[in-house]
């Protein structure tokens, strides 16, 4: 794997729809070396911490391969951090990823993410998300109020 590029933004508000908005997603490549902090990287910021930067989430990383298809896509150049990830990466597609440790759970990305996405429509499915430890702790504080509405 090789670092591209590494961006930094901070908040702007944006006009959508009439309704104004704060938002991160614009991020430009750094000058020169940045930290990478616990919480953050230094020189960037992000707008909603409910559900971005924190111990668990303090990097995006995107692959840099995805720029072409999407610049032809949606018929626009576009630069390093377009996609408001802090490093923009290379080399890891089609990599392996392996356990070395089982989960103690049968739950996978995809149920966390179909979970979330339906608002916990399917109970048993949000119980059993809920209950992973490894997920981190504002997640599962969401999913657990999913359930309490049930």
């Amino acid at each position: 794997m090789q670092v591209l590029s590494v961006n930094v933004g901070r908040p702007r508000e944006v006009e959508w729809r009439g309704k104004s908005y704060r938002t991160s997603i614009w991020k430009s490549p750094s000058a020169g070396a940045v930290e990478v902090r616990t919480l953050n990287i230094d020189g960037d910021e992000q707008s909603d911490l409910s559900v971005h930067g924190g111990r668990n989430k303090a990097v995006y990383a995107y692959p840099g391969e995805h720029y072409a298809n999407w610049a032809q896509e949606l018929g626009v150049d576009l630069s390093w951090g377009a996609f408001g990830e802090n490093l923009t990466i290379e080399g890891i597609l089609g990599d392996a990823v392996t356990l070395d440790t089982p989960a103690e759970h049968d739950v996978t990305i995809a149920d966390v993410a179909e979970a979330y996405a339906t608002g916990g429509e399917d109970r048993n499915l949000l119980r059993r998300v809920a209950a992973v430890p490894a997920l981190p702790e504002g997640l599962r504080q969401h999913f657990a109020k999913l359930l309490e509405r049930a």
